[in-house]
């Protein structure tokens, strides 16, 4: 576990994602891959930030789906072998924003 959390720490996007406390916390009652994934999904959200912001907030559920649905389909034409790792970031991003948009995440995030 101490080579990812020195990698994750390494990464430049990731770091200003997340405190370094929040990454030990995070990699001690978590499995690494899923540590390692999240950090990427943070990382992709962080890039698109300055353009983008929390603008997702105000999108409709069925703009959300449509842009997730445009994802899956950009996943299935990578070819054998090609990276998907980002695809799959957001993909789960997308994710996200579908349950933020109905609520379902709200008893657990109580500042939003």
């Amino acid at each position: 576990m101490e080579r990812v959390t020195a990698s994750l720490l390494a990464n430049k996007d990731f770091k200003r994602g997340y405190t370094v406390l929040g990454l030990i916390f995070a990699s001690e009652l978590m499995r690494p891959s899923t540590v390692v994934f999240m950090s990427i999904c943070e990382s992709r959200l962080i890039q698109h930030d300055p353009d983008r912001g929390e603008s997702y907030r105000k999108r409709p559920y069925k703009e959300i789906l449509e842009q997730l649905k445009k994802s899956v389909e950009e996943l299935e034409s990578v070819p054998e072998g090609g990276k998907i790792v980002t695809i799959c970031a957001d993909i789960a991003n997308y994710a996200q924003f579908l349950a933020l948009s109905r609520g379902e995440l709200d008893e657990f995030l109580p500042e939003l």
